[in-house]
């Protein structure tokens, strides 16, 4: 156990004018290195040290010049003792940006019930730095006990607070905080309502689902990806259809999210909704619907898969390949085969991965020998003798 004089020495050490000096990284090549000051391990060693070193470093956050407290400060990467806990608390209204994030990160890891008392007192008599910075470190920690105060916040006046206070709900995921979350999805702020539903997808209860088919009708087009990201836990009808409906949104990007995340719940339910889309007019969106399709073992997926095949659009038509290549079902390898005609050499090169997937079977692009094997497996079964 290092000496009071060592410990005394450490605290002298962080205020070493000396300029940074080069070491050596371990496990990097021997030109990297990274710049090391003498005050900068002194405090990492004093946090390295634990309780002997507690007050001293206490003293330094409280009354240390701004440049000493903030090593101090960022050196902390986990908080398991009351006195530092409390002494960072009011380091969230530090003028440095740094120095605050630094008391952030480090809070976020404290589950001691007086400090977290602390954090959510912050929450109400704090000025706004201590507030946001109380906010998201109660978000870190996930305790239940913060919900109320948090919900509270969601009805400041700041837009930043709301925000910050939604995210933090967001990330305790407890089901204390749907109803609070919904009300604010009147608010007028598009950057808050996307947050909300951000934090519904979070926490996974069933009534957000009729909340969140709402967001779906959303004008802001963040909103309405968020929202269907968001429904992929819920596998009712009720949400099903909502997706199919958004897959003929105006917009590209939201049908292509809809599509995805239809392709995820992997139920007999979305496949009239996916091969209506592998027809649209846009060819990003029929590359999706026909990607998704490639993912479910479904027998109507065959047909729509095939006759994509006849896309004009090279990626429509390589992701139709993929998918068939992936189903493994002899009735496609005459289509593939058909496939290997095609001038692009990219084209035939995936269809005859596809062949060798699906027959097991490498004839290359001998189109008359993939016929013939086709062939082959057409023919009835003979007989058995009568006994």
């Amino acid at each position: 156990m290092p000496t009071q004089g060592a410990i005394l020495a450490l605290v002298e050490t962080l205020y070493d004018p000396r300029v940074d000096k080069q070491v050596y990284v371990d496990g990097c090549f021997p030109w990297a290195m990274t710049s090391v000051s003498p005050a900068v391990e002194a405090a990492q060693t004093l946090v390295l040290i634990g309780e002997p070193a507690i007050d001293p470093i206490v003293a330094v956050i409280k009354n240390g010049e701004a440049n000493i407290k903030q090593l101090v400060v960022q050196a902390l990467a986990t908080v398991k003792d009351q006195r530092i806990a409390e002494a960072l608390i009011p380091i969230l209204e530090d003028e440095n940006a740094q120095t605050r994030d630094g008391a952030i990160r480090a809070l976020g890891t404290v589950k001691d019930p007086h400090v977290i008392d602390l954090l959510i007192a912050a929450l109400k008599d704090g000025g706004e730095r201590r507030q946001d910075g109380a906010i998201r470190i109660l978000g870190q920690i996930g305790t239940s006990r913060a919900v109320e105060p948090l919900a509270a916040c969601l009805r400041s006046e700041n837009s930043v607070t709301r925000q910050a206070a939604i995210q933090a709900l967001g990330q305790i995921k407890d089901s204390q905080a749907v109803e609070p979350l919904i009300a604010v999805l009147k608010d007028n702020n598009p950057d808050t309502r996307l947050a909300v539903v951000q934090a519904l997808g979070q926490i996974r209860d069933p009534r957000t689902v009729q909340p969140l088919i709402a967001a779906l009708s959303e004008d802001d087009v963040r909103i309405r990806n968020s929202a269907s990201r968001a429904l992929k836990t819920f596998k009712d009808q009720r949400t099903v259809d909502a997706l199919a409906a958004l897959t003929k949104d105006p917009q590209i990007r939201t049908r292509r999210s809809a599509i995805q995340v239809l392709a995820q719940i992997r139920e007999p339910r979305i496949v009239e909704p996916l091969i209506a889309a592998s027809k649209d007019k846009d060819p990003y969106i029929r590359q999706s619907a026909i990607q998704a399709l490639g993912q479910i073992e479904d027998p109507r997926v065959v047909a729509p898969v095939s006759a994509a095949l006849g896309d004009r659009d090279q990626d429509v038509l390589l992701a139709a390949i993929r998918a068939l290549g992936k189903m493994r079902n002899p009735r496609v390898v005459e289509s593939l085969v058909a496939v290997l005609g095609d001038r692009r050499e990219i084209v035939r090169v995936e269809a005859i991965w596809a062949l060798k997937k699906i027959t097991g079977e490498d004839f290359g692009s001998d189109r008359k020998q993939w016929i013939q094997w086709q062939h082959s497996q057409q023919r009835p079964a003979p007989i058995a003798p009568k006994q």
